[in-house]
């Protein structure tokens, strides 16, 4: 497996500044289109019918889309869906092997997954395996020619005028690569970091190491997990909220970039935007509301 951490440490330092930008949700309106390729793969591979697959689809868009879990990897996205599907009843697989990889495995990809397999095939691995790579098919075949939203792309140009700019992603880095080539967009960067590159943190941490200090590194994103990454490292956040992604970018390349660049984002404005940003997901899912008697649970 290619040495990622070398070559994120190993990019050119152009300007005095560092932006990394998250893709799905953040650049692109693509979440809706992908986590139903997602749900369905996962639907089919599990075999769920009728009631089960409703609540299948039910959690696994509460998960990925309306939740503090939003933007989380594919296989720990999966991994908490059965275990609130078991909870609301399902007779769901429990994939141990997986959450012990899950739980350690940085490079949380395709490529990894299938080296454990090759070492130490499982029944869960190679489940969860199909469904990755299903998923993978679909939204190479049904997500296409998705642009940017509103204000992104000149968000993104201003960025680049001042900051080296790269992508910080939990996508796979070919589908990052027909995106952002797609839309004539990728110049604006040194780098599109995906799934394969390790955790966002990591992405962040090895490609700013000695190069840049964390009071000049911007992390924008659309998820609590591109929060923890900036956090990581601590840098500033500047959060695309879900369902005003518009707006956010208009802010972003109308204030947010020349407070950045001039050094004037922390303090009031960075407050404010944590503020808003910690209170547009919520962490109880909407089936708790009227109590565990709501969802009694099923005999596997």
């Amino acid at each position: 497996m290619e040495d990622y951490r070398n070559k994120l440490k190993s990019l050119p330092k152009r300007h005095d500044r560092l932006v990394c930008i998250d893709s799905d949700g953040t650049v692109f309106d693509t979440m809706e289109a992908k986590h139903r390729c997602f749900r369905d793969s996962l639907i089919r591979i599990l075999g769920l019918h009728g009631r089960d697959a409703e609540l299948a689809a039910e959690v696994w868009k509460f998960v990925n889309l309306h939740s503090i879990h939003r933007g989380e990897n594919r296989f720990r996205s999966l991994i908490l869906t059965l275990d609130y599907l078991r909870e609301r009843g399902v007779s769901v697989p429990d994939m141990p092997h997986l959450r012990t990889w899950a739980a350690t495995e940085t490079k949380l990809g395709n490529p990894a997954l299938k080296a454990i397999l090759d070492q130490s095939p499982s029944e869960d691995m190679d489940r969860a395996y199909k469904w990755s790579r299903e998923s993978d098919k679909a939204i190479e075949a049904t997500v296409r020619c998705i642009a940017p939203f509103p204000h992104a792309r000149e968000a993104i140009a201003r960025a680049a005028g001042g900051a080296d700019v790269m992508v910080v992603s939990h996508t796979p880095c070919a589908t990052l690569v027909r995106e952002w080539t797609g839309n004539a967009i990728d110049h604006f960067t040194i780098y599109l970091a995906g799934q394969e590159c390790g955790s966002k943190a990591e992405h962040i941490r090895f490609a700013s190491e000695g190069k840049y200090p964390p009071e000049r590194i911007l992390m924008i994103g659309d998820s609590p997990g591109d929060l923890a990454a900036a956090d990581a490292n601590h840098a500033f956040f500047f959060p695309i909220i879900p369902g005003h992604e518009e707006e956010s970018w208009r802010e972003l390349a109308e204030k947010g970039l020349d407070l950045f660049f001039g050094g004037c984002f922390a303090g009031n404005y960075q407050g404010r935007l944590l503020e808003g940003f910690r209170t547009c997901l919520p962490s109880t899912p909407p089936w708790r509301k009227n109590g565990p008697a709501d969802c009694p649970p099923r005999q596997a």
